[in-house]
């Protein structure tokens, strides 16, 4: 599992600070069962010749800005521009600068045959900082990939290598004091999935690389074996169940942090309340085997759970928003682990002809877990966005977010105000 992406791992359940989470799944949980007889829509097939067809003509459909044979490609090009009062996530010694971003994305579209197609995009974007030169860095966005659908008979095989270069320390509420946190991720393997109607099943496997941009985050190098299975039971057109089942290996390069095994088991349910409504739960048990070799220190085994739920509600065809609570285990930075709560929320709303408007918040409670010591924070963040679409190819967007961090450490809260004005422009 690599060192920059969360994982679902939880410990030991503390009953007096699960209560809200307890009581809202439990309200979740009877909304599933008294309206097990919602109003039902259609299910499609993902794999088969018939989901085949589908989305290749979905991808030929698409707006495209050129097409030399078969191969087809849309390029897209903007810039962005980011005001930014404290780069360096520091309490004493903040770093102002004004942060240029200008982006090329690319994406394409090759059939292999009437069934099977190659897609490949990717994002550039160089971040030049106008005062600090030393955190320059040309950045590969999240989202770029190479991956190949083939479909043989009833089944999906998905093949991908997904790889991101990225520079992004307020991402991960354990940074404090550094501008720089980020690196290479590269994600490569093969997932298998089976649609029998009511059952759909997958199986999956991914090996993970995670190299850091600067010699301050080296510790975190590592390469990860990961493997996962599923079963969704289709229960009605509205109702499904899910159960999971998954394993990992992860190495460090350096001997600061542990290396470890995990192995996870868990449930997911997922109810259309109705055409606009959808609520979600999941949860499940995960065990953490740690080697106890790292200079970090010991860290304890986890005999741990994971939990979330989330309710997604479409207002009309132009407005949406989604409150999204979880209780998870990150892979840590100066810690193995980093317990974690959260609560997110996001709309999205047409308040005027072709413009949207979007608002933000998050809440999160994180303590590393060692044996002697961590760090004990809460972070709280919140913002908007307003994008124009000027005309077919065009749009602009104005944004603004807030995050504060406290921290029971010294020098390492927090406060940041970010504002951005990005040109996007679509060939």
């Amino acid at each position: 599992m690599n060192t920059n992406q969360a994982a679902s791992v939880f410990p030991a359940p503390d009953f007096a600070r699960l209560a809200p989470a307890a009581a809202l799944l439990g309200v979740l949980g009877g909304m599933v069962t008294a309206t097990a007889l919602a109003q039902e829509a259609p299910r499609y097939s993902i794999a088969g010749e018939a989901a085949a067809l589908a989305k290749r003509k979905a991808l030929e459909e698409a707006p495209y800005s050129f097409q030399y044979g078969q191969l087809k490609a849309q390029l897209e090009t903007g810039i962005n521009f980011e005001f930014n009062d404290n780069v360096n996530l520091a309490d004493l010694g903040r770093q102002q600068d004004l942060i240029v971003r200008p982006q090329v994305n690319i994406r394409s579209f090759f059939p292999v045959t009437q069934l099977n197609s190659l897609n490949f995009s990717i994002g550039v974007a160089p971040a030049l900082y106008v005062q600090h030169s030393e955190y320059n860095r040309v950045l590969i966005t999240p989202g770029s990939e190479l991956a190949m659908d083939l479909f043989v008979g009833d089944y999906l095989v998905n093949v991908h290598e997904q790889f991101s270069y990225t520079q992004d320390p307020i991402s991960i509420g354990s940074i404090s004091g550094s501008a720089v946190y980020g690196g290479f991720n590269n994600t490569a393997g093969i997932k298998l999935v089976g649609d029998y109607n009511d059952l759909i099943l997958s199986v999956g496997y991914d090996h993970g690389t995670f190299l850091s941009s600067t010699k301050q985050f080296e510790q975190l190098n590592n390469s990860s074996e990961n493997f996962n299975a599923h079963a969704t039971f289709q229960v009605t057109r509205a109702f499904s169940l899910g159960l999971t089942a998954g394993g990992g290996f992860n190495h460090y390069d350096q001997n600061f942090l542990n290396d470890h095994r995990s192995y996870s088991v868990g449930a997911d349910s997922v109810l259309a309340v109705s055409p606009r409504l959808t609520l979600s739960l999941n949860a499940g048990a995960v065990f953490y085997d740690f080697d106890q070799t790292g200079t970090v220190g010991p860290t304890p085994n986890q005999q741990s759970y994971y939990a979330g739920a989330a309710a997604e509600h479409k207002l009309n065809q132009d407005m949406s928003h989604s409150l999204r609570l979880s209780r998870e285990l990150q892979l840590g930075v100066s810690s193995d682990v980093v317990e974690v709560w959260s609560v997110r929320y996001q709309a999205d709303l047409q308040l005027l002809e072709r413009t949207y408007f979007t608002p933000k918040f998050f809440y999160e409670h994180g303590r590393e877990l060692k044996s002697v010591g961590g760090e004990d924070y809460d972070r709280f963040g919140a913002g908007v966005g307003v994008t124009r679409q000027l005309s077919e190819k065009l749009r602009a967007g104005v944004g603004y977010i807030f995050t504060l961090k406290d921290s029971d450490l010294a020098l390492r809260s927090y406060r940041q105000n970010s504002l951005t004005l990005d040109v996007t422009y679509r060939f």
